[in-house]
């Protein structure tokens, strides 16, 4: 058994025998080389002041291609997260991806686990180009991750395509001992073309395992990716989702964050917008009981003029849950009117419960509109007092409002199939069984 930082210089080690091309071995290298630079994030960070790592950092670690693999079924998968209804889908069991994308193949997109990207000549040339440059900042772990990954997914839209049906990938663990895995993900849209992504992260063990996960999107003019996640991991995971995208001029990128279980969950979510008329929007919803713990921070940089951006997290805390937000707007000198929006609402069910939140901007240019603010509250007992004097039980009245705190975020989702897994979800997370239309 091994700590995180051993575990991760054991899977450099083995990772590096693999035969992958000499390119991507030269990335990896330089990976392992600022991981022992940066080192494990600390308190000392100031990017981690309020997320504690020595829980998992001293925790003891199996090799995941050693641990013994529990059998998993999708049928175990939807129990916790719905159907999967996408005909266009890749589903990780583990270390073994089954992959359904037959529609996608006479269009030339390109939907396939990673590793079968990197063994493929015909794709090198575009890996090679974005596969960790799309990352900007210096985080030790999405370096550790470039080291050491070995499973993920590759998407490729060609110019002029447009996928109507969303396209869904699920990252399913079920382990006998604690694993730390790396993800890595690469998305490249073309010129004119969109896409909706559907990613899901999920343990089913509470062995404490650490999931490690990087997704670099590239969008090229006019191009559009709407991106739904959602992390409903055990009580014992950990999770660690770093996505990075780059934005060219008139692309639109949406990101949707579901945050409901995993023990800490960190979410660091950065967007680039590198070309005049990009439109970034942000939205997030956490609900957190018990011990858990949620990390989002997040990144706009507006680099060129005439952008806009739209930021609106909410979050419910009960139990002795804890939520951080830590959100930036960056607008450099060059970066004229600009439209930037960004807010965090949050909810405290518990008296032990507790919410560190801190909204930013630092705007270097000026002829600018931005705006953000946050707001941190308790349940209106008035409210809950006039719906149970209604004849609702205490129960339903509380899942009522609560839902009706978080419809702000259920009406952007234009995937109806996604919209209904959330608010199951949510309804069971609530205690209520309410019919309600968003």
């Amino acid at each position: 058994m091994m700590t995180l930082e051993q575990t991760i210089h054991r899977q450099f080690a083995e990772v590096s025998k693999l035969g992958f091309p000499e390119s991507l071995d030269k990335k990896r290298k330089q990976g392992i080389e600022k991981f022992l630079e940066l080192g494990l994030p600390t308190k000392k960070d100031e990017e981690w002041k309020y997320l504690h790592l020595p829980s998992f950092v001293k925790h003891n670690f199996s090799e995941v291609t050693n641990s013994e693999n529990l059998p998993l079924t999708t049928e175990e998968i939807s129990q916790k997260i719905g159907e999967i209804q996408s005909q266009n889908k890749l589903i990780f069991k583990g270390e073994t991806p089954d992959l359904e994308n037959a529609s996608l193949q006479e269009k030339g997109v390109v939907f396939i686990p990673i590793s079968k990207a990197l063994e493929d000549t015909q794709y090198q040339s575009i890996i090679e180009k974005y596969l960790g440059n799309i990352a900007q900042e210096d985080m030790s772990l999405s370096f550790a991750n470039l080291a050491t990954f070995t499973k993920g997914y590759f998407l490729y839209v060609p110019k002029n395509v447009v996928l109507q049906e969303p396209l869904e990938v699920v990252f399913a663990q079920k382990t006998a001992s604690a694993v730390y895995s790396s993800v890595r993900n690469l998305v490249v849209l073309e010129e004119s073309s969109s896409v909706s992504l559907q990613e899901t992260h999920l343990s089913l063990n509470d062995s404490g395992n650490f999931t490690n996960a990087v997704t670099e999107v590239y969008l090229g003019q006019n191009a559009q990716v709407e991106i739904l996640k959602l992390q409903n991991d055990s009580q014992s995971s950990m999770l660690v989702d770093s996505c990075f995208i780059g934005q060219q001029k008139d692309s639109i990128a949406k990101v949707f964050t579901f945050s409901f279980g995993g023990k800490v969950t960190r979410n660091n979510l950065h967007f680039y917008q590198n070309q005049t008329g990009c439109h970034s929007f942000l939205n997030g919803l956490s609900l957190l009981t018990d011990a858990q713990c949620v990390d989002h921070h997040t990144l706009v940089h507006h680099k060129a003029e005439d952008c806009q951006s739209h930021e609106n997290y909410k979050g419910i805390f009960d139990g002795t849950s804890k939520g951080i937000f830590n959100g930036k707007v960056l607008v450099d000198s060059s970066a004229q009117r600009i439209n930037a929006f960004q807010q965090n609402d949050n909810v405290l069910l518990s008296d032990s419960a507790s919410i560190n939140t801190k909204p930013q901007l630092e705007i270097f240019a000026d002829d600018v509109k931005c705006s953000h603010g946050c707001t941190i509250g308790q349940m209106d007992e008035d409210a809950l007092f006039y719906l149970q004097s209604r004849g609702l039980p205490k129960n339903e009245a509380k899942g009522l409002l609560m839902l009706a705190f978080c419809s702000q975020i259920l009406e952007e989702i234009k995937v109806s199939s996604f919209k209904e897994k959330i608010h199951q979800i949510l309804s069971e997370k609530l205690h209520a069984s309410l019919d309600l239309e968003f």
